[in-house]
């Protein structure tokens, strides 16, 4: 539990030690064969990353593959207004919180609709 203010050091400091572990992550995914995902660092640390394959199919694979990367089990598939969301998040990988994220469309270029 936190007590007191959270100073902007402290926000960097959480930044750099989640950056460090993208940076580690992504090593180890160069052996694994993991497509590429988009990365933001929250300024608390957090890691939220975004599947974005242009294809559907390839879409679903690469969160599925990344969620067995990152050991989730027990991620997350709802269904509204006709996507299909997918989320899953752990805080096992270097002591940093990593979610991810994936929305299936029904047309197959991947845009909104």
């Amino acid at each position: 539990m936190m007590t007191g203010l959270v100073t902007d050091v402290d926000c960097a400091v959480w930044q750099r030690k989640a950056a460090a572990a993208l940076a580690e992550m992504l090593a180890e995914v160069v052996t694994h064969q993991l497509a590429p995902v988009l990365w933001q660092v929250s300024i608390l640390g957090t890691l939220a990353g975004r599947c974005a394959d242009r294809d559907m199919a390839a879409r679903r694979s690469t969160f599925t593959q990344w969620m067995q990367f990152l050991q989730v089990a027990g991620w997350r598939e709802w269904e509204h207004d006709g996507v299909i969301h997918l989320y899953g998040i752990t805080s096992g990988f270097r002591g940093c919180q990593v979610s991810l994220t994936a929305d299936l469309y029904d047309n197959e270029s991947g845009d909104q609709p």
